[in-house]
């Protein structure tokens, strides 16, 4: 995996968790860059073997790959790990990729190398099997793909909920709450949010926001703060999260419409806590939230504060949503679930023969620079770059870079993550074809 932490690292502590209750598989976690302190003491506590920083020693995570009967790897388009894919063959191995991001969001997305690479191709959402990159795939090429969940199991909140007031309870309050968990940052966020927040009815009502705080939401924060109840934790535990959030009474999760997630685990969490959802009528909020039994999908920022309003008002509906939302986490965001899930795929893929992993480089016959990694790995969106890198005219050039500059538009982007040239430029800061698209695309509020 790219590093373990943050919310793919809580996926995969999960697994690894429940998995070893039952002494079936014997895992290594290889980290390409960091792990966080707790995924270390989680994993030592488990008896895991770990290995961070292998991004410096290709021969290492060579020797563990052949070593081992089945490899996953735990996919987005993170430089360190498309570099090693792109330009460093695997030996034989059998691989399955399970792709932790939707596929629908340049420059998060899917291209034929990644799809044909391994034995089996697992989606963490359904939303994936309608990317154009997917649709396109023949008959054959699809039998190799298929979709699991991604959770970190929501078992472990019923204990937060017995020891709560609870939904089904009147309140022990004066007002009612509205909260949000997550990224506030504009790549995740709607930044009509804190607007909508100035206008939810009754105007007592408090908004508690968790989530490392950033200089462009703070600055957001700052100009409607007179107008509103907004309480901004910043980054805090989550035994702390958890129990804030047991005095929602209201979920609201009005994300960015070019939002990068596939299986949100904030909406598994506050469902499991009985917390109905409220979110925009995005691809992934969608399929995770049933419209009018777990939460309510609105249309539109309006709609989406009109939506939060009948709740609140409403108390027989908040409850009925509630049991509903607890039911359907416990039933399929279990871990149980999700380790079933995978035994499938194990027994699968076991019963092929290892076969050579062969990169991009071999296949072009070229060495490959990080930034012709960056191009490979946009597939369809990668016109742009392709064309600056072959400009021969100033004016060529000129008018490139101008089209290219526009992206300083998209979060998508522009962010100094997710996969962008910025992105790519922080692990490889000596290519000057990144650190050129980097100064072309970053916004400099990101900053």
């Amino acid at each position: 995996m790219p590093h373990l932490g943050g919310g793919v690292g809580t996926v995969v502590r999960g697994y690894l968790g429940q998995s070893s209750m039952f002494d079936v598989y014997q895992h290594i976690v290889l980290s390409l860059d960091s792990i966080n302190a707790d995924s270390k003491l989680f994993l030592n506590d488990h008896s895991i073997e770990w290995v961070e920083n292998a991004s410096s020693d290709f021969d290492l995570v060579d020797a563990h790959v052949a070593n081992c009967d089945l490899v996953i790897i735990h996919w987005w388009n993170h430089p360190l790990l498309q570099f090693l894919l792109y330009t460093h063959s695997l030996p034989n191995s059998r691989v399955v990729i399970w792709a932790h991001i939707s596929g629908s969001n340049p420059p998060n997305n899917f291209n034929s190398f990644i799809l044909d690479y391994p034995d089996r191709f697992i989606f963490t959402t359904p939303l994936s099997f309608y990317c154009p990159e997917i649709q396109n795939l023949t008959y054959d090429e699809k039998a190799k793909i298929s979709c699991i969940w991604s959770t970190a199991g929501v078992d472990r909140l019923e204990n937060y909920w017995n020891n709560s007031v609870g939904l089904f309870k009147e309140p022990l309050k004066k007002h009612s709450t509205v909260g949000y968990v997550g990224n506030l940052d504009y790549t995740k966020l709607n930044s009509e949010f804190l607007n909508a927040c100035t206008k939810i009815n009754p105007v007592d009502t408090q908004f508690v926001v968790i989530g490392p705080i950033t200089k462009t939401f703070e600055s957001d924060l700052k100009k409607v703060h007179k107008y509103s109840n907004v309480k901004a934790t910043g980054y805090i535990s989550e035994e702390d999260k958890f129990t804030l959030m047991t005095n929602f009474d209201v979920f609201g999760y009005p994300l960015a419409r070019h939002h990068y997630g596939t299986c949100d685990q904030t909406i598994q969490e506050s469902m499991a806590l009985g917390i109905p959802v409220v979110a925009l009528n995005n691809p992934m909020e969608s399929l995770m939230v049933r419209h009018g039994e777990t939460g309510i999908i609105a249309a539109n920022i309006n709609e989406y504060i009109r939506a939060i309003e009948l709740i609140l008002a409403d108390k027989k509906l908040r409850d009925k949503l509630s049991k509903n939302c607890r039911v359907f986490a416990k039933n399929e965001y279990s871990l149980e679930k999700l380790c079933l899930s995978w035994d499938v795929i194990f027994k699968g893929v076991m019963k092929n023969q290892k076969s050579k992993k062969t990169c991009s480089e071999k296949f072009l016959n070229r060495n490959l620079l990080p930034s012709d990694v960056f191009i490979g790995s946009l597939g369809n969106y990668a016109g742009l770059f392709i064309a600056h890198k072959n400009a021969a005219t100033d004016q060529e050039i000129k008018i490139i870079e101008s089209q290219i500059k526009c992206l300083q538009g998209l979060d998508n982007w522009s962010s100094p993550t997710k996969s962008t040239a910025s992105h790519y430029r922080a692990f490889f800061p000596q290519d000057k074809w990144l650190v050129k698209w980097s100064d072309l695309t970053k916004y400099d509020m990101h900053i």
